[in-house]
């Protein structure tokens, strides 16, 4: 029964060991990965305009749109009052944007225009994340859709627009 018991802690021990020897293996391999960031070509992305004008209401003229890109508002004194321009750089590659007011606001919509199957999608992303792994580099597979949004207003109509 003492045999049993010593056999029974080496063997635990002997585990505790090799995992640990396992933990430092993995450690190391891992902390030898590089990070890198996959950014679009700059001939993929495509300028779409949109003029509307600014009703006058109570209330500001919203902005409604998608995407993490840069936002913003620019006062011009060439644009006539009451009228915004909505200029929108976007990845023509992945998406086609949809603009349009209504009700005192302007959406801007986003239409994925990539035409493959799911399955095909999953197994390019597949493929590129086993070569990721085989050249030891940890890659963002983000796409940028939206680069920015960009409005532009007569510095009178500055406090009548606002991103929501």
């Amino acid at each position: 029964m003492k045999r049993m018991r010593l056999l029974a802690g080496g063997i635990l021990c002997l585990g505790v060991l090799l995992g640990g020897i396992g933990a430092g293996i993995t450690v190391g391999e891992f902390s030898g990965f590089a990070y890198k960031k996959i950014v679009a070509d700059a001939d993929a992305f495509q300028t779409e305009n949109y003029t509307c004008t600014l009703e006058a209401a109570e209330e500001p003229f919203y902005i409604l749109s998608y995407g993490g890109g840069a936002r913003s508002i620019e006062p011009d004194e060439t644009m006539p009052e009451n009228t915004m321009e909505v200029s929108v750089v976007y990845n023509g590659q992945v998406c086609r944007p949809d603009i349009w007011s209504e009700e005192g606001r302007v959406v801007i919509d986003l239409y994925d225009t990539n035409t493959t199957s799911d399955l095909e999608r999953l197994m390019e992303w597949k493929d590129q994340v086993l070569e990721g792994l085989k050249e030891r580099e940890f890659r963002d597979y983000q796409v940028e859709w939206i680069q920015s949004v960009t409005c532009r207003v007569n510095p009178a109509d500055l406090d009548k627009v606002t991103f929501y």
